[in-house]
């Protein structure tokens, strides 16, 4: 995931990274970030995240998830 735009992106791609994290967590999958990166000019917000979901069912639900999200 890639936040293309000013601070306000950034901060709503962190949203949805989160909104990853807690959707995995419910499914009892594992999350794994493997990259991430602050909006350095805020000092919070995601700039750029890569992660790996795993478990049961994992790619029925997630299989349509790719591409850059925009704001």
């Amino acid at each position: 995931m890639q936040a293309a735009g000013g601070s306000e992106s950034s901060l709503f791609a962190e949203e949805i990274l989160d909104m990853y994290k807690n959707f995995c967590k419910l499914k009892g999958w594992r999350f794994t970030e493997q990259k991430f990166q602050e909006d350095m000019q805020i000092q919070r917000g995601c700039k750029y995240a890569l992660f790996n979901a795993e478990g049961e069912n994992c790619f029925k639900f997630l299989k349509y998830e790719s591409g850059v999200h925009k704001v």
